[in-house]
């Protein structure tokens, strides 16, 4: 269900115009200071490129649409092609996972790519830089499928696209700010770069954030084949 190579090759290319822009606005600052502490302002602070005020503000409606771009409309030939509804639903949570795979990935390059050119190997090596870009980027797969998996239920259930890209985008940009005000909300657990460089984390917590991350795709893979099962698509079609 997701759309062809070239089209997503397209769409990777203008998000990462987006990142590389976005690299270099919120870091000049950091690149140009050389602080002992340059990995951690540069990915684990407020203004940070992998804070959690990018994640669930700055790019949570750049998923959103990249996704969406990404998934075939699912019209009546395209339905009737699939043997059942469960069948075509799991196709759909798939490439909405894959969707938050290559966002992932372009987010990881981008920022590995231009912090390699900005910052010595050596620093990067022994802050473990190249561990946390890795785990980042899993934790990131997971954080973005189920905030895609929400958005699709909602569509679903209130038959409108653009409501259900501005509620989802909406709750996850809310969760960073009441997240001072919460003991946990799910873009807590995206601090991997800050947990690992400062170090603050060890493997059990980390372990625990892929845990949870985990859990949050699986219930809403469920509440949403519960809600896909009884869409009526001409209405969602109209």
């Amino acid at each position: 269900m997701s759309c062809n190579y070239k089209k997503t090759m397209g769409l990777v290319g203008i998000l990462c115009a987006f990142l590389i822009f976005f690299w270099y606005v919120q870091n000049s600052i950091y690149i140009r200071s050389k602080s002992d502490d340059i990995l951690v302002d540069m990915n684990g602070s407020v203004q940070g490129f992998n804070s959690i005020r990018a994640y669930a503000v700055y790019y949570a409606l750049f998923y959103l649409l990249f996704m969406n771009m990404r998934l075939i409309k699912e019209e009546a030939p395209f339905i009737v092609a699939h043997k059942s509804r469960s069948h075509l639903f799991f196709i759909r949570a798939a490439s909405i996972l894959e969707s938050a795979g290559w966002f992932a990935l372009t987010i990881s390059a981008v920022n590995l790519g231009l912090t390699y050119l900005s910052v010595d190997h050596e620093t990067m090596a022994d802050h473990h830089f190249y561990k946390a870009t890795l785990l980042n980027g899993m934790a990131l797969v997971l954080f973005y499928g189920w905030v895609g998996l929400l958005c699709k239920a909602l569509e679903d259930r209130i038959h409108s696209f653009n409501i259900a890209v501005s509620a989802t985008f909406i709750l996850v940009a809310l969760t960073y700010f009441f997240v001072k005000m919460v003991p946990w909300l799910p873009i807590t657990d995206m601090r991997m770069y800050e947990g690992i460089l400062v170090p603050e984390w060890n493997a059990l917590e980390i372990m625990l954030v892929f845990a949870r991350q985990l859990g949050l795709v699986i219930v809403f893979c469920l509440i949403g084949h519960v809600i896909f099962l009884e869409k009526d698509f001409i209405r969602h079609e109209n």
